[in-house]
């Protein structure tokens, strides 16, 4: 996820941080989620955000937190 100029910028109070699993069947209840923040206008943060794939999950998460 980039960021969008559209959206406000990311602070703490306008964040919503989304953890769901990756897997194929999640990905329609993650796009609805995100979906609805963006029109609650807050921004959806999850540890897709994160490029690198030899990271662990856990230091994503704990590092957009």
């Amino acid at each position: 996820m980039k960021p969008n100029p559209k959206l406000p910028r990311t602070t703490y109070s306008n964040s919503v941080f989304i953890n769901c699993p990756f897997d194929v069947g999640y990905k329609p209840l993650f796009d609805s989620l995100i979906f609805a923040i963006i029109a609650c206008n807050f921004i959806p943060r999850c540890a897709r955000e994160e490029d690198d794939s030899s990271d662990i999950r856990i230091k994503k998460i704990i590092k957009i937190i």
